[in-house]
């Protein structure tokens, strides 16, 4: 059966059809036991109204059917045969006639939704010889038997025989009906509980079917697997739908293997797949076989796979099944990024970290209206300690928790997509300082904003950027906007924007320089004029003196592009003579000073001193 046949085939519609013209037939056959008992009762008033009871319920039929268009076409062709017979036989073989004829009609609706196969020849055997039984029998009819050698017995014999033929019609396009009710109701039963590309259980008959096996053995300890392509949607944009198909089919087929009759598997949703089998059965090396399989069929030099398992193991059987998926899910969601590990296991710290994460999303926007998030200033200082200008970093004053720094809340937020909307407070706030600055004469100082990638994707930052700017009357040399390579690499329209910012006569620092592997292509393609090294340079590893050797080149390849180098996460005296001998000028980190309050840092570096 093809799938817009059950949509629009359905069991119900079948059924009240089915019913209406079973009414129709037993009306007409009450009617033909009542005038042909006898042959002595003129049948004319009873045929007369059995015609219109049939009309009746056609009408009625056609009113509620979806296939009204077919009914008005059917009913319309009987009344024109019925009306242009019977003004030439007027007999009782004309109520026959109106019987017989509506024989033709449910044939062929046995036919159409007999999956509409018209290459069958047998209805139309049955639709002939019924016509013509009842033509012969109207002409043979007992008050107007045109054929003298046939009488009345004759005529009862071929008036009960085309009966029988009708009724046997009936009955053989009723069981075939009946069989195609039964495999409309199995289709949409399958469509409801089964994935129809991979043929495994969807969402709901996985919950289903998990949720009954949990109950029926509650003595048995099992666990809930499941599983997360990553960036499937790269798949689909770069090769098309089908290889993506062939992805899931073959994720599935995996599954499959390594199911048996005590486990449920099914795909969840998307790329999504989930088993949930007793936990004596449950071998991690099985799914990293698996992982290694599909990496071997679908890696390619543009894409590399790799799925993420999670496994909760299951402490309440009775625990609704899309919560214990929920809980392997999470543990996928603590690994990505992670290529060391594929599996990873839930625990109790993992819905507490969520939960915290829920907690820190929904005090955000009272957070923000109450101005609980303000700035903290890093001073960027020569040598000597002459301040410079700083880094504005974000502090979430709590009114419960205190003082919070950003790795408490800045990850969720990025995450979560609000990110974006801090980030123009954070500026804003910086805007107004150097606004404060200036009008005390202190034009001399600068202070860098970070710009995040989410950023771009949410807002237009040049408007945003520019319109602060203008709002509050700063220099754009006051202003520095530094950037990570995340916010950069492979993004062309970001990079537009980054240029249109620094030909308006922004500074363009470039943060957090050598922690990632695209970092000398940025320096080539990127509008830049500071270089922030990254702190790991600076930390003592096994490989210091190779460490030193780049961080000397870094620093020569900069000055002979004429761009001003800021060390990052300097701590101590050694490493600012050491750096100090290698080129860079100006460093910020804890020897010099922590992030502090705005007004803590105007205090320490006399900024409210013209």
């Amino acid at each position: 059966m093809k799938e817009n046949d059950v949509r629009q085939v359905k069991a119900a519609d079948i059924k009240k059809e089915c019913t209406i013209l079973y009414a129709a037939c037993a009306t007409l056959h009450a009617i033909m036991v009542l005038c042909f008992a006898t042959l002595k009762i003129e049948p004319m008033i009873y045929l007369n109204i059995g015609g219109i009871a049939f009309f009746i319920l056609g009408i009625f039929g056609m009113r509620r059917s979806v296939h009204t268009r077919r009914w008005i076409f059917l009913m319309s062709t009987e009344f024109l045969a019925i009306v242009s017979v019977c003004n030439i036989y007027l007999g009782w073989g004309y109520g026959y006639l109106l019987y017989g004829v509506m024989m033709i009609p449910i044939v062929y609706y046995f036919m159409y939704l007999d999956n509409g196969n018209v290459k069958s020849a047998v209805p139309h055997y049955i639709a002939f010889i019924d016509l013509f039984m009842i033509t012969f029998t109207a002409m043979i009819g007992r008050d107007y038997n045109k054929i003298a050698w046939v009488g009345d017995n004759q005529v009862l014999g071929m008036l009960m025989g085309n009966t029988l033929f009708s009724i046997v019609a009936l009955i053989f396009y009723s069981g075939r009906f009946i069989t195609e009710i039964r495999h409309t109701t199995k289709h949409l039963a399958y469509r409801a509980d089964y994935d129809m590309l991979t043929g495994v259980l969807n969402r709901e008959g996985f919950n289903e079917r998990a949720a009954k096996m949990l109950k029926n053995n509650p003595d048995t300890k099992y666990v809930m697997v499941c599983s997360d392509v990553k960036d499937f949607k790269m798949i689909n944009d770069i090769y098309g739908d089908e290889v993506g198909d062939k992805v899931l089919i073959k994720e599935a087929e995996l599954l499959k293997n390594i199911a048996d009759g005590r486990t449920v598997y099914g795909r969840i949703g998307g790329d999504r797949f989930a088993i949930c089998l007793p936990k004596e059965l449950f071998k991690e090396e099985q799914f990293i076989e698996n992982i290694v399989t599909m990496k071997k069929t679908f890696s390619t030099g543009y894409y590399q796979m790799f799925i993420y398992i999670g496994v909760y193991e299951i402490t309440d059987n009775n625990e609704p099944v899309g919560v214990m998926y929920d809980k392997a899910n999470m543990a996928i969601k603590c690994m990505k990024g992670n290529y060391q590990h594929a599996v990873a296991y839930y625990d109790r710290a993992i819905l507490e970290e969520e939960l915290e994460q829920k907690k820190l999303i929904a005090e955000f926007d009272k957070a923000l209206d109450n101005n609980e998030f303000c700035i903290f200033l890093q001073p960027q200082t020569d040598a000597d300690g002459t301040c410079h200008g700083a880094e504005a970093l974000v502090r979430w004053n709590h009114p419960h928790r205190g003082l919070l720094n950003p790795a408490a809340f800045v990850d969720c937020y990025e995450k979560s997509g609000l990110i974006h909307k801090l980030d123009t407070y954070v500026w804003e706030q910086a805007v107004r300082t150097l606004r404060k600055w200036m009008d005390i004469g202190r034009d001399d100082l600068h202070i860098s904003i970070n710009i995040s990638a989410m950023d771009f994707f949410y807002l237009d930052v040049y408007k945003e950027i520019v319109g602060l700017v203008d709002k509050y009357g700063v220099s754009v040399q006051n202003l520095r906007l530094e950037l990570t390579e995340t916010a950069v690499v492979n993004e062309n329209d970001n990079m537009e924007v980054i240029r249109k910012l620094h030909d308006a006569g922004f500074i363009i620092e470039i943060d957090d320089f050598g922690s990632g592997y695209s970092s000398l292509n940025m320096l080539k393609d990127v509008c830049s004029d500071v270089l922030k090294i990254d702190r790991e340079f600076l930390r003592e590893t096994e490989n210091t003196v190779k460490s030193r050797n780049i961080l000397e080149e870094i620093i020569r390849l900069s000055t002979r592009m004429n761009m001003t180098v800021i060390t990052e996460g300097v701590e101590t005296k050694e490493q600012v003579d050491m750096l100090t001998g290698m080129g860079c000028r100006i460093f910020q980190g804890y020897y010099f000073s922590k992030p502090i309050p705005v007004q803590e840092f105007e205090d320490k570096y006399n900024v409210n001193i013209a």
